[in-house]
């Protein structure tokens, strides 16, 4: 063992030093399964190693990975067509938050934008047209937006046309809802603030519960989804009074 430390140790000065062979790469089939090794000769080690099952999993969670984020580019840019003639605009946090702000590119009238996020503020402070007014707090870090008294404070001071909100749950029963209490009361302050609703949602998160509601879905003027949504959700918020806009 103390010998193969030394070889192990050895290879690893040459790898720093750049007079390294490179390892050597073996493919063989098993079981149904077709095998890769990353084999380091000199140290008699094997660097890495998966199965054909192992990749195909990896690329199959990229690739769900990467969907979610073209259906929430499509929620996006559909959103933006609400905006219309109003001159202020809330959006809140989250991933197709960011992306409406990203695509939101007003040619002739002014915007002012208020939101808690930060990455909604720094996709848009540089842009022309657009005025950014960034809600101040605590910063959560899994979520990079602020929450707290502060950012309710600034919101009793001011209203806006409509409130652009992503969600983790929509029940036609229990309500909009997401994930953290503490976002999720900022979230009904906004609501209030706003003259309009507007909730950005893929299909998936219909019939699911977050842990914090946010409001009723009477509250709610529109929803932005997927046509992946049943026709059975449609009707139901339909006949509630708001408008189901498919992405």
């Amino acid at each position: 063992k103390i010998e193969r430390r030394l070889r192990i140790k050895r290879r690893v000065r040459k790898v720093v030093s750049g007079t390294a062979n490179r390892p050597r790469m073996s493919v063989f089939r098993s079981n149904k399964q077709i095998s890769v090794q990353l084999i380091d000769d000199v140290a008699g080690t094997t660097l890495a190693a998966a199965s054909s099952l192992e990749i195909a999993s990896q690329c199959a969670g990229k690739n769900k990975i990467d969907q979610a984020a073209l259906v929430g580019e499509a929620i996006a840019k559909k959103a933006i067509e609400l905006i219309k003639d109003n001159d202020s605009i809330l959006i809140g946090s989250g991933t197709t938050a960011s992306a409406l702000a990203r695509f939101l590119n007003p040619s002739d009238n002014k915007l002012t934008v208020i939101t808690p996020a930060l990455r909604v503020a720094i996709e848009l402070c540089n842009k022309p047209n657009i005025e950014v007014l960034q809600l101040g707090g605590l910063i959560r870090p899994n979520s990079s937006s602020v929450a707290g008294q502060y950012a309710m404070r600034i919101l009793d001071e001011i209203s806006c046309g409509i409130v652009f909100l992503g969600v983790d749950g929509i029940d036609l029963d229990f309500g909009i809802t997401i994930s953290n209490l503490t976002e999720a009361t900022l979230n009904q302050k906004m609501i209030a603030t706003s003259q309009k609703v507007v909730i950005l949602a893929d299909s998936s998160k219909f019939g699911r519960r977050g842990l914090g509601k946010i409001c009723n879905i009477e509250d709610v003027d529109y929803i932005v989804t997927d046509s992946n949504i049943s026709s059975k959700y449609i009707n139901a918020l339909e006949e509630s009074g708001l408008k189901v806009v498919i992405a």
